[in-house]
Order: C-alpha cells, then structure tokens, then sequence
C-alpha cells in the first residue's frame, strides 16, 4: 500500500509543481496549502503558442519519459514484482492525465494532532474520470479496509482524498471557496491574468495550526516558549507566500509574492534591505555569463537575533553569548566585532569566461567590505585554526603523510590566501576594500585587475539591459540575477547531462532495453535559448520576486543551477583526497584538539581582564560563559553533564567541571605567547596514554605522539609539578 500511494504522489507531484490551474472555486478558504495547474490541452493557447511547448514537440520530451516508466516496469517484471510494474504503469498514466488536464492539490486547515495533514487532488478530467479512477484503484487496491484514502467523481471532476474521515467533505462550494479568500485574490491581481501555475501557502494558517498542535501535546512551559519565540521572531508578519508561472509569448515567466506587510519586525524586518546601486554592481565585467546580486546584511541578522533573545529571556540570551564567546574563543578573534560587523551588505557573484574559462567552476564571490582591515584580520585568524586543525589531524610530509593547509601566494600585489587540493584551490583576499572568495586563485587575481582597472560593468552590457528592461524594477531591486544562456549552456549542458544518466542509467541497467535519451541533443536545444534573468524588491506589501526565461527549465543550463549539486561533490572529493593517507587519525582526536584550542583561546580572552594572567581553575571559564561545559569534555572522554546540572548552584556546578573537565590547564601562566611552553593538555585518563593534545601558549595544538617527552617537558617548565600533580590542583582550585 505505501509504495503504490507513493507512486501515485511522485507521479502527481512530478507533474503539478511545474504548471497548475486555479481550480480555486471548490478548494476551502482556510486550506494550509494550494497547488494548481491549467492543463497542457488545446485549451491552453498560452501554453500552445509557446517556446516550451515547441520545444517538447521538437525533441519528443514525452515520447521519452512514457518509454522511461515503461522500461522501468518491464524491469520489475523481470525481477518477478508485478504488482510494482502496475504500480508504475498505473503511475504513468496519472502523470499523463495530471499534464494534460486541470488540476489541483491542497491541503485543509484542519490538522488531526494525531493522525497529521490531510491531502486532497482534483482532476477535471471530463468523461475520462472512471479511466483515470481506474489506475487509482490500482494504486489504492492493498489499502486496508479503514484506511482514509478515496476516490469518486463529482460532475467533471475526479477527487482522490487521503486522511479525510467518513463522510467528510472534501471539496467545497465557491462562495466558500479559497477563490473568495481576499488575501489570496489580492495577491493574484499582482500577477499574469491568465497564469498557468499556482501554488499559495497560508502560513498565517499554519502558524495558527501549530498553535493547536502545541497546545494539544505541550506542556505550560513548552507552550510558552513556542508563544514567545513565534512573537520574538515576529513570525505573525508573514501572512501568505504566493507563487505563480505563467506564459507570455514565447516566454516563461515566474512570480513569488510574501505576503508581508510594513511595519516589519523580527525575522520579516530582514526583508527591508536598501536597493542595489549600479555603482555596487560596478565589480561585476560587462563580459560576465552569468551573475547573481543580492542584498544581505549580517550584522543586521546578529541584531535581531539579539532583539529575539532578549524578548525570549536571560536564559536565550545566555546560550547566544556562550555560542559567541565559543566561536570566538574557538577562531581566536571576535567573530561579531569583526567578522560579521566587518562585512558589508551587497554580495555579488559571477562568472566570466576570460577569467577561468566558461562553467561554474570559474565563479568569483565578491563583497564590498565595511572594515577591511578586521575581516582580513578574522579571516586570517580563522585560517590559522584551520592549519593548525589539518596539521594535527593529518601529520604531515615529516610522519609520510600528505600536508593540508592554506598558503599565501603573493600575485600582482594582492596576497591570496589559497588551499591547494588535487582538484580545487579554494582561495580567498581582500584587496582594494573587497572580499574575494573563488575556487581558483586565478579567478581572484583576474577579479582585481578588472576593479583596479575601472573596466565596464555588467550595467553598461546591452544583453544585461534587455533582460532589466523586461524584468522591471531596475530602481528598487533588492537582488538581480542575470544569465547568458547561449553562452553558459554549452557547459552546463554536459553536467545537465550526467544527472539524467544517472537516472536512465540505472534503470536501464536492470532492463534490456537501452535507456532514452531524455536530454536532447544541445544544437536541438540552442535556437531556443535567450538571455534570462530575475529580480527581486520589496515594498509596503512584502516581498517580490520575477523570473523570465525562454522556456520552461532554461534555468538547469545556467551555472546557478548546479551550484549545490555537481560542484560540492567533486569540491568536497578535492579537500578529502589528501586525507586519505592520514585515515588513522580519528574524528574524535581532531574534536579534543579543537577543544582544546578553544579553551586556551578563552584563557586570552581571560587574561584580557585579568592583568596578562590565566586563571586556574577551568571553571572560571565555563561559569564565565567563555564556553559551555560539554565543550570543557572530551569525545574520547564519553562523559556529559548530569540531569539537571543547569539548576545545580553555582559551587556545585564549579566543583563538577573541576573534577570531570577533560582539559588541564597548566597553572600560573600569563598570555606570554611562549611558542614552546605548553598551557595545557588532555587529562591522562581521558586520552591515550602514550599520546594526546596538548595546546602550547601561542594557541597552536599538537597531536603529541611521544607523551613521556612531554612529561618531562612539563616538569622542567613547572618546577618539577607532573601532569597528575596538575591534575590534582584543577580538581582542588576551589578548597
């Protein structure tokens, strides 16, 4: 039963996210969620006089996927899962009648705490209902006697209902409907009159949902910290999300509309960014094939977290202190002085083929920075934990293994800080006031030269202009986003490619017949393509959005599309390989050298006022809210705090740490910045006997291998004391 409901939901959903037809008129008012779709019949003359709808024809899109489910069942019957292969014959043909037809999905207000959402899909469909009903019924056929799941007909329509009880009714009568609901009839009248998708999200509904839920399985105090962090994050500004796709002569276009109107406050204040200035697009080449903008100010995310925190309570705001200090004290710099105040509020990101060739790979992040000189500060710092982090977790050319690390290469007086890998060099700068960040060093160095060189931007490229032209809001344009499509699909297209193999592919290797080639070749695909684009605003509404492309899933040939998906993979293979012959050092080694680490960085900030001096006693930091107490244990260690350690009184609390820390701190120490005297190590009996971290006083950590070395290391630059002696004076700092 649950694999032929499945297939039947993957074939509707494969189908109604791409195009839907209000169909509004017998959907409830309240329903938490809306998805309809026009149908691709006759009747659709948008859809019909289309670049889409040409294009479908021209490479015989449907003939291909009819012969992919068709090649799928006839590979289960081989396998002998003949009940499957229906399942997916019968699948088929609904995704078949949900492209071709009107229809709609939604889901209702009311939400069983127990039993969850309900789902309901409409399909008018004419006198082909009782066929249609008929490859439900192959799906449904296992459904136990009193499962919730039906179909029936009403007039020219087919209702499939999952969760709806008895005799409930599903569908509702117009002038009741979601087609009167005057949010939702607003909202449409910013759109195409004639839209061929429309998916609507009542999320004041849903918030309002989630109140019942909470007040059905919460107790008082759970509750009332949903209460208050639903208010301190000012989730009640958002009312609706709306989005629509409609065609407009050749084109495709998509508009997402949220529902939030001024005055904004909490999370929705954060849509409230100033508009883009062509003079911050100005680091972007005129040559660019592709480009994104947007506006995003961190330090403005980090004030109302804070406002949040202190609506919720001390306690939030306690636990947002302690993971800032930690952080930190973990980077040794403060990251919210300097890194997240530092950086500006316009990023951009692009790629050119005159700086590392067409393709994604070539990209280029830039940020216009408000303080240079500390984000280079914090990034530096940032960077020497993570060398010290790779060098202890890897060992190095001098123990046989590969060395990891970031080095700084000195090109066209700009220092580029770059990490070399087999297949990436993840690299960053900051040069003439900006941040560069690509996965190339090259990228950056060529991303210089244009900005020193006052070259012409991608406001002044006429493709560019023509795509603002048809996009709007050249003026108040909180975020852009341009892309030359006959230019970037040739590479694209190659990765487009090795997706979909993948999936023909392997149906194909448990079939005899050969896949189908569902990606048609490119110099089908190239007379269709054009210059595309999307622009985003904000006014006293909400938030605004609009994409326009040559045709329906232009966007999988632009770099933007692959950005998460074939570039992570082999970005992450090019960082790992070199680690590969460091596999005998473990994840929770790497862990306590973190740690510790971090605790020697909160000893610094200690110091700073303390008069130069560390303290003693590890529980100055924790009940200090340098760092939480599961931070002061090791992994190797397998201890936690106990239950109810946070409502312990203080000296309880300070005697446990004392006694169970997996970190020793070496006494009597100031910030001397010694490179050879060490400040502290893992407790004996929560480490390796013969080897273990040990952090040094200029805050760089060794995996130390030869313990009896350090022993005695320890006791000539302590006056004899051991580590037990050590040991012992952190368990009695407070007697």
């Amino acid at each position: 039963m649950t694999h032929r409901l499945t297939a039947a939901l993957l074939a509707i959903a494969f189908a109604l996210p791409t195009f839907a037809q209000p169909l509004a008129d017998r959907v409830p008012a309240d329903a938490l969620l809306y998805a309809g779709w026009a149908g691709a019949g006759p009747d659709n003359a948008a859809f019909q006089g289309s670049n889409t709808r040409a294009l479908i024809d021209d490479i015989g899109l449907a003939d291909s996927l009819t012969r992919l489910f068709d090649d799928a069942a006839s590979a289960m019957i081989a396998e002998g899962e003949e009940d499957g292969a229906a399942a997916v014959i019968a699948a088929r043909d609904i995704a078949k009648a949900t492209w071709a037809y009107p229809c709609a999905l939604f889901i209702p207000a009311e939400v069983d705490p127990d039993d969850g959402p309900s789902v309901a899909i409409i399909w008018q469909v004419g006198d082909r209902g009782q066929a249609l009903g008929a490859q439900l019924d192959a799906l449904i056929q296992d459904a136990p006697p009193n499962a919730p799941v039906k179909w029936y007909r009403e007039g020219d329509l087919l209702v499939f209902a999952y969760g709806f009880a008895g005799d409930t009714p599903v569908l509702t009568a117009p002038a009741q409907s979601l087609a009167q609901h005057a949010a939702f009839t607003a909202a449409l009248k910013s759109t195409r009159a004639h839209n061929a998708f429309v998916g609507f999200v009542n999320l004041q509904t849903i918030l309002d949902a989630a109140d019942d839920l909470a007040e059905h399985d919460a107790d008082p105090q759970q509750l009332e910290t949903w209460r208050k962090w639903r208010d301190a994050l000012g989730l009640d500004g958002f009312k609706l999300a709306l989005m629509t796709a409609a065609f407009t002569g050749k084109d495709f276009e998509v508009n997402v509309f949220v529902d939030a109107p001024a005055p904004r406050t909490g999370l929705a204040g954060l849509l409230d960014g100033k508009p883009l200035t062509d003079d911050e697009l100005h680091p972007i080449p005129a040559t660019a094939t592709w480009m994104n903008a947007w506006r995003f100010d961190l330090a403005d995310v980090m004030k109302r977290v804070r406002a949040a925190a202190e609506k919720i309570g001390p306690d939030a705001v306690d636990t947002l202190n302690r993971g800032v200090l930690t952080g930190s004290a973990l980077a040794g710099v403060d990251l919210e002085k300097t890194l997240i105040q530092g950086l500006g509020s316009a990023w951009m990101i692009y790629t050119d083929p005159a700086v590392v060739g067409p393709g994604g790979y070539g990209f280029c992040l830039v940020n216009p920075l408000r303080d240079p000189f500390a984000v280079k500060a914090a990034l530096t710092s940032l960077e020497t934990t993570a060398n010290h982090l790779m060098a202890s977790g890897m060992g190095g050319p001098g123990e046989g293994g590969p060395s990891l690390k970031f080095s700084v290469i000195e090109q066209d007086e700009i220092e580029i800080h770059s990490l070399a890998t087999p297949l990436f060099a993840p690299s960053w700068a900051v040069a003439d006031g900006n941040l560069y960040v690509a996965l190339f060093p090259q990228a950056i160095v060529m991303a210089d030269i244009f900005a020193k060189q006052d070259g012409r931007s991608i406001v002044t490229s006429p493709k560019f202009q023509q795509v603002r032209r048809q996009l709007g809001h050249a003026d108040d344009a909180t975020g852009v986003m341009f892309v030359d499509l006959p230019a970037t699909a040739p590479a694209t297209y190659q990765q487009f490619m090795m997706l979909t193999q993948f999936v023909g592919g392997a149906i194909a290797m448990f079939s005899d017949n050969p896949p189908p080639m569902i990606v048609p070749p490119l110099g089908k695909v190239l007379p269709y393509l054009a210059p595309a684009g999307q622009v985003a605003w904000v006014d006293d509404a909400g938030y605004h959005s609009r994409t326009v492309s040559p045709f329906m899933g232009a966007m999988f040939l632009s770099p933007q599309a692959f950005a998460d998906t074939t570039m992570v993979a082999p970005l992450s293979a090019g960082v790992m390989l070199p680690a590969l012959g460091a596999a005998r050092r473990t994840a929770r080694q790497m862990q306590a050298n973190t740690q510790l680490r971090g605790i020697h960085q909160a000893q610094v900030m200690y110091a700073q006022s303390n008069q130069g001096k560390f303290t003693n006693d590890i529980s100055d930091l924790t009940e200090g809210n340098f760092f939480t107490v599961e931070y002061a244990l090791s992994p190797e260690s397998g201890k936690t705090p106990p239950a109810g350690y946070d409502q312990w009184p203080e000296e309880q609390r300070r005697d446990w740490v004392r006694k169970n820390a997996s970190f020793i701190l070496v006494p009597n120490l100031t910030d001397d910045l010694d490179t050879e005297r060490i400040a502290g190590f893992v407790r004996p009996e929560d480490s390796d006997p013969d080897r273990g971290s040990v952090v040094y006083n200029d805050n760089h950590v060794v995996y130390e291998t030869d313990m009896a070395a350090i022993r005695e290391l320890l006791k000539k630059q302590n006056n004899g004391l051991t580590m037990e002696d050590m040991t012992r004076m952190q368990e009695n700092a407070g007697d």
